[in-house]
C-alpha cells in the first residue's frame, strides 16, 4: 500500500492551499478503496469513509481525521488533472507487473463512458469516459486515456493508444467498431 500511496503524492494538487482539509493523496486512495468496495458516486464515497473510519486510521494511521463530505470528493473528482493521474496510475500498475515475456502475451482494449453526464461552469453538459488497454496474462493495466466530448470519437483515442504500443507479439481484442482501415494502420497492418 505504500508504494501506492508514494504513487498518488506524485498526481499535482491543483487546490488552494486555502481550506485544504485532506491531503489531495488521501482523498485520491480513499476514492480508489470506495469505488473497489462498490461505493460509486460522491455521497457513497463519503458513506465509505464514515462507515470505514476507524479501521481506515488504523491502517494508514492516521490521527484526528475527520470523513470528507461528498462536496469535497466531488471538487476532487471535477478538478483533478486526469492526465496526471493516469500516468501515475499506469507507473503503479507497471510496477506490479509479474514476470512475463513481454512479446508474447494479450492485451485487451475497450472504451467506456460513465453513464451520467457532469456539468461544467457554463451549464454545458459534458461527457467523459475512459479507454483502457489491459494486459490480460500480466494482470495490469498498460495504458489509460481520457475519453472525452472534446475528442468525440473512441475510434480516434484507441488509434493514438495504438500508436504508442510495441505491438510486435502482441495479441490485442477490440470491440467490432475498430475494424476500420485507418485503426489496422495504427498498428501497421495499412
Amino acid at each position: 500500500m505504500s508504494h501506492l500511496i508514494d504513487t498518488l503524492k506524485q498526481v499535482p494538487d491543483f487546490r488552494s492551499a486555502r481550506g485544504r482539509t485532506h491531503p489531495l493523496w488521501l482523498l485520491l486512495l480513499l476514492m480508489v478503496m470506495g469505488m473497489l468496495a462498490g461505493y460509486q458516486g460522491y455521497c457513497p464515497l463519503e458513506t465509505f469513509t464514515s462507515d470505514y473510519q476507524q479501521p481506515l486510521c488504523e491502517l494508514l494511521g492516521l490521527e484526528n481525521f475527520q470523513v470528507p463530505s461528498h462536496c469535497t470528493f466531488r471538487r476532487v473528482m471535477k478538478g483533478l488533472d486526469f492526465q496526471s493521474l493516469s500516468h501515475q496510475f499506469e507507473a503503479w500498475m507497471l510496477s506490479k507487473a509479474q514476470t512475463h515475456s513481454p512479446d508474447n502475451y494479450a492485451a485487451s482494449m475497450d472504451g467506456k463512458r460513465i453513464c451520467q453526464g457532469l456539468t461544467d461552469e457554463n451549464g454545458k453538459q459534458r461527457f467523459v469516459g475512459l479507454v483502457s488497454i489491459f494486459a490480460v496474462e500480466a494482470g495490469i493495466t498498460l495504458k489509460l486515456e481520457a475519453l472525452t466530448q472534446e475528442d468525440n470519437s473512441e475510434i480516434k483515442v484507441v488509434q493514438a493508444l495504438l500508436e504508442t504500443l510495441q505491438l510486435d507479439g502482441l495479441l490485442i481484442t477490440m470491440d467490432a467498431l475498430h475494424a476500420q482501415k485507418n485503426t489496422s494502420a495504427s498498428c501497421g497492418f495499412g
